[in-house]
Parts: structure tokens; sequence; C-alpha cells
């Protein structure tokens, strides 16, 4: 793709001004080689939100066979397993999916509060953590917004799911890179989730005491919430 796709797009636009979507759609559609190359090209105007991450399990199950020679670039992607079977079914995480996963985490067992006490903590968070994030939006704008807020680049995290999170790392039931796993989020989302709220809860006073549990996998987590035992 990036040797012969993306440089020859590359190539076709070089000294273009980029200025609107109609001119990169229509710029890339445009792309032909004397070797055969056709490409088309649409926008695509739906929706998707940012900081999305693939879990190590999805990874696992796929079908990947390695070459001999640089085996990190080089490999072919079957569609079932070389011996015919299917590959097992792990489905990319959904908004129920990962809605269920955050319900998980809120136990109280992993929290160490109660839900209401849970929410009452997002809600007194809540206008710290929106005025953070416009100060971040202004400061990498350069500036005051030139327009309204639109529905692009929304996150995946909630301001209730950051304090969640935070809540659960500081307990220390597990690692940031776990909480990253489960929820299918990148692990950048959820160390800036971490620190933003960490410093709000230590502005005003609020400790969050630490755990004597330590889990390293989804399904101990999983269980001690839903049992109260772990292997």
């Amino acid at each position: 793709m990036e040797h012969r796709l993306f440089s020859q797009i590359t190539m076709n636009w070089r000294g273009r001004p980029l200025t609107s979507h109609e001119v990169v759609v229509n710029t890339i559609a445009a792309t032909r080689t004397r070797s055969g190359l056709r490409v088309e090209a649409h926008l695509d105007t739906r929706d998707y939100p940012i900081g999305v991450a693939v879990s190590k399990a999805r990874i696992d199950a796929l079908p990947i066979e390695h070459h001999t020679m640089h085996r990190t670039w080089n490999y072919t992607i079957h569609p079932t397993h070389t011996d015919g079977t299917a590959p097992p079914a792990v489905n990319a995480a959904t908004g129920s999916d990962r809605a269920a996963t955050l319900t998980l985490l809120a136990h109280p067992r992993l929290t160490g509060m109660s839900i209401t006490e849970l929410d009452a903590l997002a809600e007194q968070l809540a206008p710290e953590q929106a005025a953070r994030r416009e100060q971040r939006r202004y400061q990498g704008r350069g500036g005051p917004r030139r327009h309204a807020p639109g529905a692009h680049g929304r996150t995946l995290l909630s301001p209730r799911d950051r304090v969640l999170i935070t809540v659960v790392h500081l307990r220390q039931v597990c690692s940031q890179r776990l909480l990253a796993d489960m929820l299918e989020v990148a692990a950048r989302t959820i160390g800036q989730a971490v620190t933003d709220v960490r410093h709000l809860l230590h502005e005003q006073n609020i400790t969050i005491t630490p755990t004597t549990l330590r889990f390293t996998c989804a399904e101990q987590v999983t269980a001690y919430a839903r049992t109260g035992q772990y292997d």
C-alpha cells in the first residue's frame, strides 16, 4: 500500500494546495500509472470517535502468517486459519461492549465506593474537567474558537468514565495498560484521563485509598467484580 498506492497519490498531488475535501478526493481519484493503477476515492462523512485501539485478544485471534524475512513487516493475513478452520470470533469493542466494561469497573469492589458516591464525585469534578479540556483546546488552537463546537472529534470516554478509570487506577487494582486493553481505548487516552483527574483530586484534597489487590489480566478483574473471588 505504501509503495504502490500512497507513493503514487503523493506524487500526483505534489505542489497542489489541498484546500477542501473535494480537492483531496478528486486528486486521489485522478491517480493513474502506466502499469495499470486506477484509484477510486469517496468522502466518508460518518463520525468516528478518536482514541479507539485494538485489544491484544483481537490481534492474537488474527490468522497471520509471518514470512521468513523481516517477519514484523512481511506477513499474510488469511481469511481462515491455515488448517481450514475459522478463527475465533473476536469483535471490535462497540459502544455497548465498552459501556458494559465500564459498568463492570464501577463495581464497589473495584472502586471502593458506592455507585452513588462515584456519581457524586464525577459531578463534583465535572466543571473543572470541562474547563481544563477547553483550556487545552484553546492552547492547541492558539486562540479562542472561531466556530461553535461540532460533533467531530468526540472522545470515547465521558467525564464520569474518566473519573471512574482514575479511581480504579489509583486504587492500584490494575495498570493503565490493562484498562486500555479492556476498553479497547488508546493507552494515551487512558493516561491523559488519569493525569487530568488525578490533578483535580489533588487540588480538592480528595484521596483515593489503594487496595491490596493487584490484577494482571481482564479475567481476574471480571471474576472479582462479579463474584468477589479470583484465581
